[in-house]
């Protein structure tokens, strides 16, 4: 009888600890025991953008942990086999750090975000290089909130996830080339995949490009409306404002002073836009 051997790499997630703690965790796909290489603080608000990203070699993970001495995100290469952290980046003043990291398939390239507070830019630099005062370089304008970032299989494209601020409007997936040392050009900027619906996130591309995954949240918020027959009346049942909604968010209606129209804020149209209809919800504009 012929044996097969199965050679399973490991895989690495975080577990919460407490509101601004989490553990690294190392562990087989077929089972056994757990290892915890180390702690993080992600804080609360972050704790998502906070995963680690493997070297190549499987040999380290990419790691962004907050350095208690400049109170600033920073990433870290962290050995599986030693745990002891090597840092890589050292993020300006007056930023809140580097997050979501990002490792090129060719071993080379590290994409990350250096984070201001509502925005950020996306920078990348040589992981196995020397490094040199000319590295990071930043290959987006800070108007964006970026997150969940992969590499193309030909390590010359980024797509990531962006918003116009953490909270604020929908997500949607955009792509950016990228030159290595050639240097980028002035005409290399984000542009956004359309195929992708507004609120998707998290990619993955196929090895050979030909499929891209990723997650849709699509939020269906509503308008209701209850009624009577007086201003001393009962209240009626509540029921959707159906002559208002629409598959997307709809939200914060209000009359006018002369109760003929009302206005909504509501992103049918992609984005999130100020609405007016008459008063029984039609002729939207």
């Amino acid at each position: 009888m012929t044996g097969v051997q199965t050679c399973a790499l490991p895989i690495s997630y975080l577990r919460r600890v407490d509101g601004e703690t989490h553990e690294i965790i190392l562990s087989s796909p077929l089972g056994g025991q757990e290892r915890v290489l180390s702690r993080i603080n992600t804080r609360e608000s972050v704790a998502h953008l906070s995963r680690p990203a493997w070297t190549v070699d499987s040999k380290a993970l990419i790691i962004s942990d907050l350095d208690p001495q400049t109170d600033q995100f920073r990433l870290w290469e962290l050995s599986i086999d030693s745990m002891q952290r090597t840092p890589l980046t050292a993020p300006p003043p007056g930023t809140a750090g580097d997050r979501s990291p990002a490792v090129s398939p060719d071993g080379e390239w590290l994409a990350f975000v250096r984070e201001s507070f509502l925005a950020g830019q996306i920078a990348v630099m040589p992981l196995k290089r020397i490094q040199s005062v000319d590295w990071p370089k930043v290959i987006t304008a800070e108007t964006k909130y970026y997150f969940d970032m992969i590499w193309n299989a030909g390590s010359d494209e980024i797509i990531f996830s962006a918003g116009e601020a953490m909270g604020q409007g929908d997500f949607r997936l955009w792509r950016i080339p990228f030159r290595g040392l050639d240097g980028q050009r002035p005409e290399d900027q984000p542009v956004r995949i359309e195929e992708a619906p507004p609120g998707s996130y998290a990619p993955s591309v196929s090895p050979d490009g030909a499929t891209l995954l990723y997650t849709s949240l699509q939020v269906d918020e509503n308008i209701w409306r209850i009624d009577r027959a007086s201003a001393s009346a009962a209240w009626s049942e509540p029921r959707k404002f159906m002559e208002l909604s629409s598959t997307r968010s709809d939200a914060f209606p209000s009359f006018s002073a002369d109760g003929e129209r009302i206005s909504f804020v509501s992103n049918r149209s992609g984005e999130y836009d100020l609405w007016v209809s008459n008063q029984i919800g039609r002729a939207h504009v």
